[in-house]
């Protein structure tokens, strides 16, 4: 998946996922504890979701996904060690979930601030992330947004820095 395409992606699934927390914990005490039954794997698959779009390019987007299972695991390990049934429940998971969600809204709004993007770097396109080390005219070959005159001459200095070194390293090995 190029790479524009899955930061779009990603922001969808984080956005989808932050609204599912609260609509998760909001259920608690508004329906019933069981609605966890259905929002612990549907927040699970989202975590499990962000962690691969996101993969090691954004922090916060990882932080999110690990933090969307770990919370699942949590409250699935605590039912089974304490059995817990729904009555007795009701508050913990009301409680960790509101903590969780008071912990987790730096990192939430971190990640969708970023839009899946790892942070600002000159060297990616401004409109769909790709990266730009070895094009030859300055524009993204991805979505055609223009690249500023300088950040292009870097980008081409940098690409033939690395080419000489190449050639260099072919000659020494040659020798």
């Amino acid at each position: 998946m190029p790479p524009g395409r899955r930061s779009r992606w990603l922001k969808r699934v984080m956005t989808v996922s932050v609204l599912a927390s609260w609509v998760a914990w909001l259920l608690i005490p508004a329906v019933d504890v069981e609605t966890v039954c259905i929002s612990g794997p549907v927040l699970l698959l989202l975590g499990v979701t962000i962690i691969f779009l996101a993969r090691v390019q954004n922090i916060w987007a990882l932080a999110l996904g690990v933090a969307q299972i770990g919370i699942c695991l949590l409250f699935f390990g605590l039912v089974i060690a304490l059995q817990w049934g729904p009555g007795r429940a009701e508050k913990p998971f009301a409680w960790m979930g509101l903590i969780y969600l008071l912990v987790m809204a730096f990192p939430m709004i971190m990640a969708l601030s970023t839009g899946g993007k790892s942070g600002p770097t000159a060297w990616h396109c401004t409109q769909c992330g790709y990266f730009l080390f070895g094009i030859t005219q300055p524009r993204c070959p991805e979505c055609g947004t223009g690249v500023e005159q300088q950040v292009f001459e870097q980008i081409k200095y940098a690409f033939e820095l690395v080419r000489k070194q190449q050639n260099a390293g072919k000659s020494a090995t040659r020798s």
